[in-house]
């Protein structure tokens, strides 16, 4: 604190809300110090009481905070309520607001001097985007992914650090990402995702290039709103840590699997209230894992374990890391001697150390690189890479069934607009939109003129806003508290109602044609299944409407079907009476992408078809009337999330990618 006289009135903070911003964490949080730990918040007094609002300075903050056994017993560094990264494309949509800011520091802790300022360098320049660095033993080489010249497809390069031309060693027509090195430098090991299967195949293959071969079969990490890493290698070589499903069919697992084949069997199990375990990384010799592990409150934190020589758990995981947010992609640096990993703070992420045995309190690397969820450090920890890789997304009108051309109605430079969705009387146009560092739900006219922002990102927006039957709301998915939940908004904006409560993850809402009822998913009961309950609020009133998984229920418009999806993913479409009964297949309909990729007309189902997405699409009508499907149109661009049907079924909204880029850049003398 000053020495002299009282703080200044620019030192102070007038309420709960700037406090805990100041001290970046909840309201619940900094109230519970103040009662358990003395954080020195201070009262107006009113009629001669101290009941008034409450105050605090940063000054005394400040130094309340530097106290040793305050800070004991407070633990480790205060962060961010749990933002936005339990899905795949907001992740990579907030990571790019970090590359605004720019590179302008370096390591600051510990507090020694460091010997080299960093340095930084593009290592590719190359058309397209170059994404998943991946560093060999020695150091000397770098695996990536490029989806080439022509951008059409993602196979695995290794280029030499020093220069030199990028060799390919994959040509296989599905997506082929995240190398990782064998210990020996020998191998790789990489991820193939199939553009039409919902499960990823692990490859492994030469490091200098040769024949490919088969270990398992994986869970895909975006299907959880996950980054990474992907696999991990056995200190002898002989195996990878993949992901699996654990024991609820909900759960995210670790397997190991040999490669001679055989089964992969658990390596870890993770406890029945956890969403489960993933992204591990092995220390340098073989015998600690760091992995995530999803707490009850809903954010990853980094656990670590020691392993036997034949890769066994030698006891419980030890959790490492208490961060509100979460964190992501935990790597290993310093030859093992530190971890490093991400964290959400003040709506961008940053990059964070800690020391591997857990011992003090983590450090941020003040913004040595736009810090975003594409990178990787070099064993010795000197050098680290990252990938710059991002995209915005469009939204396009198309008149149906007229072979007119598509119309952009809403693009924003540097954002991405996608989950449109039209309003019952067809005059206004609800949608996502990313525009870094934070996310939220417009309303802009059926033109995409006079946008307006009706609701803030707070938590995770992955499904459509849907709207009431009259127009005046909107609800939509939430975190409140670090749960995943359903909420509701005017479609004016204003404060959002929470309308579920339970522990679980409720999650892709819509309403019934009557207003009367909404329809969510959820894993209450297990596995995720459709629920609906009183669009009141009643929750103690929801029932659930089948026994079938599914996601992403929508009306019919006589009231009398719902349609869903079977699989998060690149499913089956369903569809099931309102009042219960038998689940039936529509045709012979497979959903590209998301469950909640297809839109509802009065007459037949809208939905995508593509053999290669990441350059096309057909637009596809299913009728009602005959059974039949039919195509509408069909667009060389690269589909994003979302599609809605207008009222009157003549017209089709969609988002599209509309720029994508992505170059690997070097930082050296890193740490």
């Amino acid at each position: 604190m000053p020495d002299s006289g009282a703080p200044s009135s620019s030192d102070r903070l007038d309420s709960w809300k700037e406090i805990a911003q100041y001290l970046r964490r909840d309201v619940r949080t900094v109230q519970r110090w103040e009662e358990t730990a003395g954080l020195p918040v201070h009262r107006r007094v009113q009629n001669g009481q101290k009941r008034g609002p409450v105050f605090a300075f940063r000054s005394e903050l400040d130094a309340w905070f530097r106290s040793s056994t305050q800070a004991a017993a407070v633990g480790s560094r205060a962060a961010a309520q749990r933002p936005w990264f339990q899905r795949p494309w907001l992740v990579a949509g907030l990571a790019m607001g970090v590359l605004g800011a720019g590179l302008t520091g370096w390591l600051v802790w510990p507090r020694e001097a460091l010997r080299l300022p960093p340095k930084v360098t593009q290592l590719t320049d190359y058309p397209g985007v170059e994404q998943n660095p991946a560093f060999s033993p020695d150091g000397k080489q770098l695996a990536f992914s490029w989806n080439g010249k022509e951008q059409s497809n993602f196979d695995i390069y290794v280029r030499l650090v020093e220069g030199g031309a990028p060799v390919r060693l994959t040509s296989h027509p599905a997506l082929d990402i995240a190398p990782v090195w064998s210990p020996d430098g020998s191998k790789l090991a990489f991820v193939r995702n199939s553009r039409t299967s919902p499960v990823s195949e692990v490859m492994v293959m030469p490091a200098l290039g040769g024949a490919e071969k088969r270990v398992a079969a994986s869970i895909r990490l975006s299907d959880f709103g996950l980054s990474g890493p992907a696999l991990a290698w056995t200190a002898d070589g002989q195996g990878l840590i993949i992901h699996r499903t654990g024991p609820s069919s909900d759960q995210i697992s670790l397997a190991l699997a040999s490669l001679d084949n055989q089964e992969p069997r658990p390596l870890l199990t993770p406890p029945p209230d956890s969403a489960g375990d993933c992204c591990p990384a092995l220390a340098p010799d073989g015998r600690t894992l760091v992995f995530l592990r999803a707490t009850r409150e809903g954010a990853w934190q980094a656990h670590v374990v020691p392993l036997s020589e034949d890769g066994k758990p030698l006891g419980e995981p030890r959790r490492l890391t208490s961060e509100p947010s979460g964190v992501l992609r935990p790597m290993w640096a310093a030859c093992g001697r530190q971890l490093l990993y991400l964290s959400s703070y003040q709506g961008r992420w940053v990059l964070w150390r800690l020391l591997s045995d857990g011992a003090g309190r983590p450090a941020p690397v003040e913004s040595i690189v736009p810090a975003g969820i594409d990178w990787a450090a070099s064993p010795d920890g000197v050098r680290l890479a990252y990938s710059n890789s991002a995209s915005h997304s469009e939204i396009w009108r198309v008149a149906l069934g007229s072979g007119s051309e598509a119309t952009r109605i809403i693009s924003s430079s540097g954002a991405r607009n996608f989950n449109p969705q039209y309003s019952p009387d067809g005059q206004k146009v609800a949608y996502m939109s990313i525009r870094p560092p934070d996310a939220g739900i417009w309303v802009a006219d059926s033109e995409g003129n006079n946008p307006i922002r009706v609701a803030s990102a707070t938590g995770v927006f992955a499904a459509p806003a849907r709207w009431a039957p009259d127009g005046s709301k909107l609800v939509f998915e939430c975190v409140v508290e670090g749960n995943e939940d359903i909420c509701a908004v005017s479609a004016t904006g204003g404060q959002f109602h929470q309308l579920t409560h339970h522990p679980a993850q409720d999650l892709a809402p819509s309403w019934s044609r009557d207003g009367k009822w909404i329809y969510f998913t959820s894993n209450r009961a297990g596995a995720f299944q459709i629920w609906k309950m009183p669009a009141s609020g009643n929750e103690a009133e929801a029932v659930r409407l089948s026994d079938q998984e599914g996601f992403g229920a929508v009306e019919s418009a006589d009231g009398k079907m719902i349609f869903f999806a079977g699989q998060r993913r690149t499913g089956r479409l369903l569809k099931m009476p309102v009042a219960g009964g038998s689940v039936e297949t529509v045709g012979s309909i497979r959903l590209l992408g998301r469950s909640h990729n297809f839109a509802v007309a009065n007459d037949g189902i809208i939905y995508i078809s593509s053999s290669n997405p990441e350059q096309w699409f057909e637009i596809w009508k299913y009728n009602f009337s005959d059974g039949r499907a039919v195509k509408l149109a069909r667009f060389e661009k690269r589909l994003a999330s979302g599609l809605s049907v207008s009222p009157d079924g003549r017209q089709l909204l969609f988002p599209a990618y509309e720029e994508q880029f992505g170059d690997i850049y070097l930082v050296e003398n890193f740490n």
